[in-house]
């Protein structure tokens, strides 16, 4: 039987059960493995990263500048995990605390935390989500070229500020350290396992993606208005 050492894009092992229906897929691509004679050995297996979210969600604390200070300060994984509804709450009662965003721990990640969402796809993401309620205006990126300066949309000064205030108010943030050879492992892992909300790149089985990209096409469409102005 032949071993198949490559990362697989929807790992699973064929001895397990997706936890919900939102695996399916990694269990078909487990099966046509199978299938073929091969045998999935993802160097993080599912219940490694089902244990590693779980005391990453008992584990996030508000945010606050000792906690702001642990990016970059170690290889590993970060996450946000939010509990409220302005982002979308479940349909049978209180919305239960999930990873909404992980990213890999570095010294750019702070980005996040500053009133420059042009630099950051999350603030982006966020932004688009949260136009209505906070409000928030969108204005060309100044730090960008062509038709960059209008998709990397950044938000005037006053609602940089209201972003980042709902941020800190709202997100909860855990690092999960790693050896620097196994932060890429963990991250694949743990982005197949909570399909986080806020991550739109890699992330096939996150539903919400397609309508975020379009609220983020809006806000793209009034930066490129206030241009024209």
């Amino acid at each position: 039987m032949t071993i198949c050492t490559a990362t697989c894009p929807l790992w699973a092992c064929s001895r397990r059960t997706p936890w919900n229906s939102r695996n399916r897929a990694a269990a078909r691509a487990a099966a046509d493995h199978i299938k073929k004679g091969l045998v999935i050995l993802p160097k993080v297996s599912w219940d490694q990263a089902k244990a590693a979210s779980e005391r990453l969600l008992q584990a996030a604390e508000p945010f606050s500048e000792s906690v702001f200070s642990r990016f970059g300060r170690s290889p590993g994984v970060y996450v946000f995990v939010y509990s409220g509804s302005q982002l979308g709450g479940s349909l049978w009662g209180e919305p239960k605390p999930a990873i909404v965003y992980l990213g890999h721990n570095g010294e750019d990640s702070r980005r996040h935390w500053l009133d420059d969402t042009g630099v950051s796809t999350v603030r982006r993401s966020l932004a688009a989500l949260l136009a209505g309620d906070l409000p928030l205006t969108a204005v060309p990126n100044e730090e960008a070229q062509g038709e960059d300066r209008f998709l990397n949309y950044a938000l005037d000064e006053e609602s940089e500020s209201r972003l980042t205030a709902w941020m800190k108010e709202n997100l909860r943030l855990a690092f999960l350290d790693t050896e620097a050879e196994a932060v890429e492992d963990w991250y694949r892992a743990l982005l197949e396992y909570n399909t986080p909300l806020l991550v739109l790149r890699n992330n096939p089985m996150n539903s919400a993606g397609p309508q975020i990209k379009l609220y983020r096409s809006r806000l793209a469409e009034q930066a490129a208005g206030r241009s024209a102005e």
